[in-house]
């Protein structure tokens, strides 16, 4: 004889249909991600990027592609010198966009808070940096023969083009460097391999003066 099939309650049905509606509301409102069950699982907003990674997002590509042997520290420097270099004028599009996506970000939390989300626990700055601190002191990696090049021409540059813009004084000095001759890229080659040879000496000490401290405190 083949056993009967519980019949389900009404209001548990009733409650399972809630929860898909619920659900679907959600996701359409972007808040949450439905498994298999069909119950809703909350996913906050993202936090908004400031201006200047809007920046970075919007020029790191067509950086990259006119540098491509650059180094990712390289890109990330010359990226921050650009900013560093734009006028308030030149960042006003990149500060608004950045402003939109902070008010949106708002808005679509206090959604997520209203539908019963709650944000995970953020890690302090002191946390962050405990977690990233080495001993001893930093070593500063050194910079690339292109890099030494730019560092060396960009006052000449801006001193004979005084109105040119952050992007268009890099873009200027990227495509010297590409049309100097080999001979005149030795100098900056020659000095990125000292600085390069110098940075391996001051890891090698420090990596030495770490080794005799833990020695002495085993002793």
């Amino acid at each position: 004889m083949t056993p009967r099939r519980p019949v389900a309650k009404p209001q548990v049905l009733r409650l399972f249909a809630l929860a898909c509606a619920l659900a679907a509301s959600l996701q359409y409102l972007g808040l949450a991600q439905v498994g298999i069950t069909g119950v809703p699982t909350l996913t906050a907003p993202k936090r908004p990027l400031s201006g200047y990674f809007i920046f970075v997002g919007e020029k790191r590509a067509s950086y990259v592609a006119e540098h491509p042997g650059e180094k990712m520290i390289d890109v990330s420097k010359a990226m921050g010198q650009l900013w560093k270099e734009l006028s308030d004028e030149d960042k006003a599009p990149f500060q608004k966009q950045a402003e939109e996506a902070k008010q949106r970000y708002a808005a679509e939390l206090q959604e997520f808070l209203d539908a019963g989300g709650v944000l995970p626990e953020r890690k302090s700055k002191k946390d962050k940096k405990q977690k990233r601190a080495k001993p001893g002191p930093a070593v500063k990696r050194p910079p690339s023969a292109y890099i030494l090049y730019t560092m060396a021409e960009r006052p000449n540059y801006v001193e004979a083009n005084p109105g040119a813009k952050a992007t268009e004084v890099m873009k200027a000095l990227g495509k010297s460097w590409k049309e100097l001759g080999e001979d005149e890229k030795q100098k900056f080659v020659q000095q990125a391999e000292e600085a390069k040879e110098k940075y391996k000496e001051q890891l090698e000490a420090l990596k030495a003066a770490g080794e005799s401290e833990e020695e002495s405190e085993e002793a």
